[in-house]
């Protein structure tokens, strides 16, 4: 009895190894590759976002400076005209069709490198990605939108009340702009690596049989940058239909990114290639 419950504990033990583990250095090397890959992407996407910004902000300056006076801004544009105009001005959904692309191509690239780590043809997948690219809704880039749009009718709120001159109410505004386009790069990068790391895991499901067993293990990019989370998730694997759990914060995650600006990825194998 005493020998069966030690036999039990080593099985006990060994599942719990399983379940988090070092990448090995192959796997390493090959989600070093894949973060190459959707470098592309992700500078199309940051290009996109970052030129939107650049306009709109560049219209909005543009208005402010058409009136001529260094006066206070109460005496040089109403700032209920120049509320509406911040919301005619900032309208991202002109971006959806082009960031759809970005997706597409994204979601593609997902689907290729999964078949290529299973050692599998490619499983037909545009149903799949017509789906995920329809139910896309943008909600970071719009909430950075709305976000950047209320920042600035406060600013005006408040330079109003002080009186302020033109010219304070154009730094306030370039500053709005440098915070909009730095979290517009992070965004980028979080949107591309979603649909890439959705792309792999509906790849793997339909693959998956009770034979192969196809499990996922969280691969991080370790150096300064990386976030405590992903640390503490970094190795583990579970089941490709299975979600990565984080015991500290208590969320779970299909597949990363486990949060904005997240560089993480995942390797999909057979369970045998995990032992």
């Amino acid at each position: 009895m005493k020998t069966f419950r030690c036999g039990q504990c080593k099985a006990l033990n060994l599942v719990e190894k399983k379940k988090q583990q070092d990448p090995k250095p192959e796997d390493k090397a090959r989600a070093g590759k894949k973060q190459k890959t959707m470098d592309r992407p992700f500078n199309v996407m940051r290009a996109l976002l970052r030129e939107y910004f650049k306009v709109s902000f560049k219209r909005l300056t543009n208005a402010i400076d058409e009136q001529k006076t260094e006066k206070s801004i109460k005496k040089a544009l109403p700032v209920g005209v120049i509320k509406d105009l911040i919301d005619r001005i900032f309208n991202i959904n002109i971006l959806q069709d082009e960031m759809k692309v970005v997706i597409a191509h994204s979601y593609r690239q997902g689907v290729a490198d999964a078949a290529r780590d299973m050692d599998k043809p490619v499983i037909g997948y545009n149903t799949q990605m017509s789906e995920y690219i329809k139910e896309k809704s943008f909600d970071l880039v719009k909430n950075l939108n709305d976000e950047t749009k209320n920042r600035l009718k406060s600013m005006l709120d408040r330079e109003t009340i002080n009186d302020s001159p033109v010219t304070k109410i154009k730094e306030e505004v370039r500053a709005i702009a440098n915070v909009a386009e730095t979290r517009a790069e992070r965004i980028a990068r979080t949107e591309t690596m979603a649909a890439y790391n959705r792309a792999q895991i509906d790849q793997a499901k339909a693959a998956d049989s009770k034979e192969l067993k196809l499990m996922k293990q969280y691969v991080a990019t370790i150096d300064d940058r990386t976030t405590d989370l992903c640390k503490r998730l970094n190795g583990q694997i579970v089941p490709v239909d299975k979600k990565f759990k984080d015991t500290v914060s208590g969320g779970s995650w299909l597949a990363p990114p486990a949060h904005v600006n997240c560089r993480s990825t995942i390797i999909v194998k057979p369970e045998v290639a995990f032992s």
